[in-house]
């Protein structure tokens, strides 16, 4: 079962058709919205600021959202991905985005709608990504704009994961 705990008077706030694999970790001012899912491994520490998990995201095995006090909030839009050992710390996530698998966020970046961050690049602190963008590297630099066709591409990813989910909530272990 996850680990939901309080920290200074706040309570993670969870919606409705989540589904949070056994060792997820919740502390503190985080929500999620409905239809999200979270997967083996992941934290989620909101101790030091918000963290907001818009409608049918899903992060995958083994991620950490976390914050700066009084400096940042991590933020993600509806139907997000957020791939594999991914640390997203106090960025900003717009709706339809793919955040590739060991990539990093830090503080006040901003990841446009239909964006993909590829696998392994770290987005630098205070960086704006246009929507429909590639960024990649270390430090992330925009790579490309990305065709339309990218669009439901990112639909589906965040579709199937919710489908995912929702096996494990009709089979519970």
């Amino acid at each position: 079962m996850a680990i939901i705990r309080p920290w200074r008077g706040m309570t993670p706030r969870i919606g409705k058709n989540v589904y949070l694999a056994d060792d997820v970790v919740l502390i503190g001012e985080v929500v999620i919205e409905d239809d999200v899912n979270i997967w083996w491994g992941s934290v989620l520490r909101g101790d030091c600021g918000l963290i907001h998990v818009g409608r049918g995201s899903n992060i995958q095995d083994g991620c950490m959202l976390h914050a700066t006090t009084d400096y940042s909030t991590t933020v993600l839009g509806e139907n997000v991905s957020v791939g594999h050992h991914a640390i997203i710390h106090g960025a900003h996530v717009s709706d339809h985005v793919l955040v590739g698998m060991k990539s990093v966020l830090l503080d006040n970046a901003q990841i446009g709608r239909f964006s993909i961050v590829a696998a392994g690049a770290v987005v630098p602190e205070n960086m704006n990504v246009p929507p429909a963008t590639l960024v990649a590297g270390v430090p992330a630099k925009i790579k490309k704009e990305l065709p339309v066709e990218n669009e439901e591409a990112r639909r589906e990813h965040a579709r199937e994961y919710r489908e995912m989910a929702q096996w494990y909530l009709d089979h519970p272990a």
